[in-house]
C-alpha cells in the first residue's frame, strides 16, 4: 500500500490524461507540472509550472523534488517537436537515480500491417507522431533499467471531454463535414481506467513494455457512434463513414493490442466501450459535458 510519504510527480497535468492521474492519486505525496495552461484548482498536491524542454529546469525541478516516481503524460500529439527533448532531459536527470519512471506511450509507434501487437512488438511507425514516440521509447529503455513504457490508444472520457470527441462534437454542430474511417481499427480506453492503471504501476516492480487499452478493437466510425450516442448528439446529415484507404492519409491501418499481460499484472479491469460507457452514464447529470 502506498504511503503518504511516497512522492509522486505526474508530467501534463492540464492534459485530459495528467490531469486524471493527479485527480486520482490520493495515497500519494502528488506534484504535478504544467507549461502553459495551470490545471483548475480543484487538484490536491503541488503544482510546479515547468517547460520540459528547458534541460536546466527539469533538472532544478527534479534534483529539489527528488520524487520517488515519475508518471509522464506530457506531450501529446499536438506537440510533437517536444515530445523527444522532453524526455530526454528527464531521462537525464533521473537515469542514474531509484526514481522509477512510468513513460506513456503510444499504438501510433506501431505499423498497423501485424495486428494484434505483443507487449513487446518491434516499433516500425509510419507517422511523425508516432515516430517521436518511438524515439522517445527507445531514450528510456536505453538509460532506465526500471521504468515501464505503456503503450495506450485512444484516450477517451467526459467532465470534460476528450479532445478528439470534442472536436467530433463541435465540428457537427457547427454542421462541418466529419469523416470517421470504418477500416482504422483502434482498441480505444477509457481515461480512468488507465489513470488507474498507472497509479497501479507507480507503486509496482514491473519494468519493459506493456499495452494497456481497450481490451477488445472496433473501428473509428462505430467508435464515433457510440460516444456520440451516449452524450445524446442526434447524428446530422454531415458525419460520413469513409475509407482510410482512400483519404491519402498515411496512418496505421489495425493498431489491435494484446493486453493479456495487462489482464493478469493489474487490479484495475481493462474495460471495453460498453462497458465503460455503462460507468459513465451513471455519472451524467445535468453537468456541462463540453467545457
Amino acid at each position: 500500500m502506498t504511503t503518504q510519504s511516497k512522492r509522486l510527480f505526474v508530467t501534463g497535468a492540464s492534459g485530459h490524461l495528467g490531469h486524471r492521474v493527479a485527480k486520482l492519486s490520493k495515497e500519494w505525496d502528488l506534484f504535478y507540472s504544467w507549461h502553459s495552461n495551470p490545471p483548475d484548482q480543484s487538484l490536491l498536491g503541488t503544482p510546479v509550472q515547468l517547460d520540459l524542454c528547458n534541460k536546466s529546469d527539469v533538472r532544478t525541478v527534479l534534483t529539489h523534488l527528488n520524487p520517488d516516481v515519475i508518471i509522464h503524460t506530457a506531450c501529446s500529439n499536438r506537440s510533437e517537436d517536444s515530445i523527444v527533448p522532453a524526455i530526454q532531459n528527464i531521462v537525464s536527470t533521473v537515469a542514474n537515480s531509484p526514481t522509477r519512471l512510468v513513460h506513456i506511450s503510444t499504438d501510433m509507434v506501431l505499423d498497423g500491417d501485424n495486428a494484434p501487437y505483443l507487449d513487446n512488438a518491434k516499433a516500425n511507425p509510419i507517422h511523425p507522431y508516432g515516430k517521436a514516440k518511438a524515439t522517445s521509447e527507445a531514450i528510456v529503455m536505453d538509460n532506465c533499467a526500471s521504468a515501464v513504457i505503456v503503450r495506450t490508444s485512444l484516450i477517451y472520457g467526459i467532465f470534460p471531454l476528450d479532445h478528439q470527441t470534442k472536436w467530433l462534437v463541435d465540428d457537427i454542430m457547427l454542421g462541418n463535414k466529419v469523416v470517421l474511417f470504418t477500416d482504422e481499427i483502434r482498441c480505444p480506453i477509457w481515461v480512468d481506467t488507465l489513470a488507474h492503471s498507472l497509479l497501479e504501476l507507480a507503486d509496482s516492480s514491473f519494468n519493459g513494455f506493456l499495452n494497456i487499452a481497450g481490451p477488445s478493437s472496433i473501428n473509428r466510425w462505430d467508435f464515433g457512434i457510440k460516444i456520440l450516442d451516449m452524450l445524446n448528439i442526434d447524428l446530422k446529415s454531415n458525419i460520413f463513414p469513409g475509407l482510410q484507404s482512400e483519404s491519402g492519409l498515411q496512418r496505421p491501418r489495425n493498431l489491435t493490442l494484446d493486453v493479456t499481460k495487462a489482464k493478469h499484472l493489474l487490479n484495475t479491469p481493462l474495460l471495453n466501450i460498453d462497458e465503460a460507457i455503462k460507468h459513465m452514464k451513471s455519472v451524467l447529470s445535468d453537468k456541462t459535458i463540453i467545457d
